[in-house]
């Protein structure tokens, strides 16, 4: 399971938000072997390919699910205010409550 995640992250270092998806769509789901912060830093990365893909409603939705359980460890990830400040900036609507509590979380502006 950790060999896949870090399959995904090199995709996501590579910039190539298409190949990550892909790989991550191949991440058995459950907690396996891997750490909370190899699962964290997972989440993380499909967050950031979706938020490259345009879709931004699955990257909010993936950080709620980091929030909800594990805010602590969120809060201090610059990773995750930046993939927060991405969807800020490109979301084109009103701002979601959920997207606002998630930049109100990590410090990230528009």
């Amino acid at each position: 399971m950790t060999v896949q995640m870090k399959r995904v992250e090199m995709s996501v270092v590579a910039g190539d938000p298409v190949t990550a998806l892909a790989l991550a769509e191949r991440v058995p789901p459950g907690r396996g072997r891997a750490t909370s912060d190899n699962r964290n830093r997972h989440q993380l990365d499909r967050a950031w390919a979706n938020s490259e893909r345009g879709d931004l409603v699955e990257a909010t939705r993936i950080l709620s699910g980091l929030r909800a359980g594990s805010p602590t460890w969120l809060r201090h990830q610059r990773y995750a205010r930046d993939i927060v400040t991405t969807v800020l900036a490109r979301h084109r609507r009103s701002v979601s409550q959920e997207l606002a509590t998630l930049a109100d979380l990590l410090g990230a502006e528009s």
